[in-house]
């Protein structure tokens, strides 16, 4: 643990940029322990408060764009397996991102205090939204063939 202190106040405006970027990745790390920890070094007045804000706030802005983007790259993910005339790709596509999803919320289960319940409300909502999506998609190519 002293290792990782160590690590921390050598380079603690990298590692709270690559951790909250990384949680807002949906990877398990606690960003509540990073921020608590640059809270107690800014406190201490090893680190400066604007520039571990200005962190913070581009760390979680790009984690959460890097995240939209994966999203929308799934979606052209799906909708090339979708159309696809090969057989394997319709088969170990979505088999592929469904056991990279639960490998995901197994994971973050293991390694964080986080409820089930919570990760499976998270999935149940992503697969709403993913399956509006799909039916948006499905209905724009129905009018797009009738006209």
């Amino acid at each position: 643990m002293s290792y990782l202190i160590t690590l921390f106040e050598q380079h603690s405006y990298l590692i709270l940029f690559i951790g909250i970027f990384l949680e807002l990745m949906a990877l398990p790390i606690s960003g509540e322990f990073l921020m608590s920890y640059a809270g107690y070094f800014v406190f201490q007045g090893k680190m400066n408060y604007i520039l571990a804000l200005l962190t913070v706030f581009l760390s979680a802005g790009a984690g959460f764009n890097a995240t939209v983007l994966i999203i929308i790259y799934g979606t052209c993910l799906y909708l090339l397996v979708r159309h696809a005339n090969k057989n394997y790709a319709a088969i170990f596509g979505p088999l592929f991102v469904i056991v990279l999803l639960m490998g995901l919320a197994i994971v973050n289960i293991a390694t964080t205090i986080v409820l089930p319940s919570d990760m499976v409300g998270g999935y149940v909502y992503g697969g709403v939204w993913i399956f509006f999506n799909f039916l948006l998609f499905e209905m724009l190519r129905l009018v797009i063939e009738k006209y």
